[in-house]
């Protein structure tokens, strides 16, 4: 049995995160609030990825949205 390891995040980088993902350090998490294109632009990448989801977004796709006054 494998034991799940919850990854860090930095405090800007949790409250980017909690803009789009309802949960940031359980292994069961939904997407809200991104665009379809988005979301399977991200599973695309992820197959892929050796990173997380979670990771993965931060590191390669929040920069393609505009998160300036979403609050």
């Amino acid at each position: 049995m494998s034991v799940y390891v919850a990854e860090e995040f930095s405090p800007e980088e949790a409250d980017v995160l909690r803009r789009y993902f309802t949960n940031l350090y359980g292994p069961v998490f939904a997407l809200v609030n991104l665009p379809e294109v988005v979301k399977g632009a991200l599973f695309a990448r992820y197959s892929r990825s050796p990173k997380s989801l979670r990771r993965l977004f931060l590191d390669e796709f929040i920069g393609e949205l505009d998160i300036s006054g979403d609050d």
